[in-house]
């Protein structure tokens, strides 16, 4: 029995080293934040980037106590609460290969209707940095405000 539990504080011991767990079981995915949330395969085959812009506003609506102009007996309270008003959110990445990379882009616009469309969506493979294939839905720059990046969205 004493050498049992001898044995058994040996094996303790070497699995509570954090360099030996890891050499048996590396992790296969890794997550966390540079420049945006990531999630990649720990051999850097396979990545997705998460970013997003949000644009939030508080309204607050004085509401008559009564409104004489559509119904006499109405009452209304106050209200007041948060708006979007803009979202704009970011996958891109890798796939199989770093040059392999993705984009996929979709933003919403609610002034007074929540439609997503569909900003951008590409795929691009890189045989060399001097020759690249690109295919996708991309829209190009035709005023001098859609040269800027979303980061430098106007404020409505």
């Amino acid at each position: 029995a004493a050498r049992a539990e001898q044995l058994r504080q040996q094996i303790r011991e070497i699995l509570s080293e954090e360099e030996f767990r890891s050499s048996l079981m590396p992790a296969a995915v890794q997550a966390g934040y540079d420049n945006g949330f990531y999630i990649k395969s720990s051999d850097e085959k396979f990545r997705i980037n998460v970013n997003g812009l949000f644009q939030f506003r508080w309204t607050y609506y004085h509401a008559q106590p009564r409104n004489h102009y559509l119904l006499s007996n109405l009452r209304r309270d106050d209200r007041s609460g948060f708006d979007m008003n803009r979202l704009r959110l970011r996958f891109s990445g890798n796939v199989y290969d770093s040059n392999l990379t993705y984009a996929l882009e979709l933003e919403q616009d609610a002034a007074d209707v929540y439609n997503t469309v569909l900003s951008e969506a590409w795929v691009n493979y890189r045989f060399m940095d001097e020759l690249q294939f690109k295919a996708g839905y991309m829209r190009p720059a035709t005023t001098r405000m859609q040269l800027m990046d979303n980061g430098g969205m106007p404020v409505a």
